[in-house]
């Protein structure tokens, strides 16, 4: 599973920055828990050019809104395991040219993602009203198959023709890793906040196709969530 070197040594350092200032912390005793319920919009990076004899294919990713949700367990006054699952379906556009009829045909199917996520929560601020955090993570993401229906007529030569077919693509599971970067803001009356973050999930797709030919493609996330968190 290819990963780039620089995103590896991110989370490298952010797991060595966890470890330095939870061990450094005076604080002992146990902290608050917080349930995160927020709305994400999830941005895939897909760019995929697979150029052949007969035909060019391409395919690229739409940003899709999706829902999550979290559980943090904050040991310290500075550190927290947080579990975390979200659910979003971002549209996979494929654009098949057809070099022999000069025809370009376009398909669309939603790709179902449901990360699992387990991240360690380093709070920066933990004299402050403001919750500010930093976390990586490791998850497993839920993938679901994609089928591409192709319906489209063209004129080819004063000719009406009609251009139907199904493409079923299958889908492995992935273990991906990310980070996290979250703030809450609480309201005059605790225990209420609103729950923003950013986070990047560095995942791929490990595809089958008709022919039983294997491939993967980068599928890395840039993730916004807005929500509301409890704290208990």
């Amino acid at each position: 599973m290819y990963r780039t070197s620089s995103s590896v040594v991110l989370l490298a350092v952010l797991v060595v920055v966890a470890l330095t200032i939870g061990l450094s912390s005076s604080a002992a005793a146990r902290g608050p828990a917080h349930l995160r319920a927020f709305a994400l919009w999830v941005q895939p990076d897909l760019d995929f050019n697979r150029p052949g004899e007969e035909q060019d294919l391409t395919a690229d990713a739409d940003g899709a809104l999706g829902l999550g949700l979290s559980g943090e367990y904050q040991f310290s006054e500075r550190l927290g395991l947080e579990l975390g699952v979200f659910r979003a379906s971002p549209d996979i556009n494929l654009v098949n040219y057809l070099r022999e009829l000069d025809l370009t045909a376009r398909t669309s199917d939603g790709q179902a993602m449901t990360p699992v996520s387990l991240g360690l929560n380093i709070h920066l601020l933990p004299e402050d009203r403001l919750d500010l955090y930093l976390a990586p993570f490791v998850a497993y993401v839920y993938y679901g198959d994609l089928e591409f229906h192709i319906d489209e007529t063209f004129e080819i030569d004063g000719q009406t023709v009609t251009l139907q077919d199904s493409i079923r693509v299958d889908v492995d599971n992935d273990l991906a890793y990310g980070a996290t970067l979250g703030l809450d803001i609480p309201f005059s009356s605790q225990p209420w906040a609103i729950a923003t973050s950013l986070r990047y999930l560095a995942t791929s797709l490990d595809i089958t196709d008709p022919d039983g030919d294997r491939e993967t493609l980068g599928f890395d996330s840039w993730i916004v969530s807005l929500g509301l968190s409890y704290s208990f």
